[in-house]
């Protein structure tokens, strides 16, 4: 399967993003961050599956690729909150608290959020569901797998639109922002139905025009507003700006080291969560020139850390228990 370079560097972006919204300095900039991861997770599994030999051991692959980086930041999270709890803002460190989110079993603690141990994991819960809703529709039929994916996550945000709060479970997993995971699906197939047009000028241009657009939109209003579910809000300008790019530079090689960084883009949202964190602390006071500073120095570190975290664990790590999974096979 050729990979896509834009995808990667999407996800580059994605990141970028989580991170200058989780830091405060750009104000709600950023906020849209985790659409990209979302839509690109629904694309990318649409992609990789066209063969009918794909659904084998397609939840030990994704748990290969999820769990052990999350696991190992989730531990050294709890950690620093077990030996300095005022160190955290919507976490408690309780073993339950603790068990759950290893699992990916969203609570409510007893400060009324409902977050993991650590923060950054909550779209991880989701894509989890994803993961598993995609994988029962493969099992029920392939060919199909996407409309039956899509028709569940439809139906549980229905759910949820007409029992509102009845249950912590329902309203957790029939939020909308499941939704975003099957436009990733739906980008997918617009795309391929406009295949042989793609390589017209005209249409690249186009593409190009409207993704440069849509781009400056969500840079200057791309903030949440409140009361609109996020799948519409920034949920359908992002999903247009998702499908303008990869109709227009999809095909596209691009430098290494760009694809490199995409590469690099789950190690970065996860670590992000204690750079900013801590960026927040040292600079909370600062002026903006001199917070931008420490911003910059602090995303090094954190571009840094996420590079030997991506050699370490995504890389050697789970190529070593890709190779086992295999070997049991």
């Amino acid at each position: 399967m050729k990979r896509i370079d834009l995808i990667q560097i999407l996800r580059f972006l994605g990141a970028c993003c989580v991170i200058l919204y989780h830091s405060g300095i750009a104000g709600e900039f950023g906020y849209f961050g985790v659409e990209l991861f979302s839509f690109v997770s629904g694309y990318i599994m649409i992609y990789t599956t066209q063969s009918a030999q794909s659904d084998k051991g397609f939840l030990l692959k994704r748990g290969i690729r999820l769990i052990p980086l999350y696991w190992a930041l989730t531990i050294l999270y709890y950690g620093i909150i077990c030996i300095r709890p005022s160190l955290s803002i919507m976490s408690e460190p309780k073993p339950e608290y603790l068990i759950k989110s290893m699992l990916f079993i969203p609570f409510q603690n007893s400060y009324g959020y409902d977050t993991p141990i650590l923060g950054a994991g909550w779209t991880l819960n989701y894509e989890v569901m994803f993961y598993l809703i995609f994988f029962l529709a493969m099992k029920v039929c392939h060919k199909h797998r996407a409309m039956i994916t899509v028709g569940i996550t439809a139906a549980l945000t229905v759910v949820n639109w007409i029992l509102p709060g009845e249950h912590f479970y329902i309203g957790y997993y029939a939020n909308s922002f499941l939704l975003e995971f099957s436009m990733g699906i739906l980008a997918f197939y617009l795309i391929e139905k406009v295949q042989e047009y793609r390589n017209q000028k005209r249409v690249r241009v186009f593409c190009t025009m409207t993704a440069f657009v849509l781009a400056l939109w969500m840079i200057f209003f791309g903030g949440r507003i409140s009361g609109i579910p996020r799948f519409l809000y920034p949920g359908i300008p992002m999903f247009a700006l998702f499908c303008t790019l990869i109709l227009g530079w999809g095909k596209k090689q691009f430098p290494k080291v760009l694809v490199e960084l995409g590469n690099m883009s789950y190690s970065i949202y996860l670590i992000e969560y204690f750079t900013m964190a801590f960026f927040k602390v040292v600079a909370g006071n600062f002026n903006v020139g001199l917070k931008w500073a420490v911003f910059l120095v602090i995303l090094s570190v954190t571009l840094g850390c996420s590079w030997i975290s991506y050699v370490v664990v995504e890389q050697k790590l789970t190529g070593f228990l890709r190779h086992k999974s295999m070997q049991l096979n």
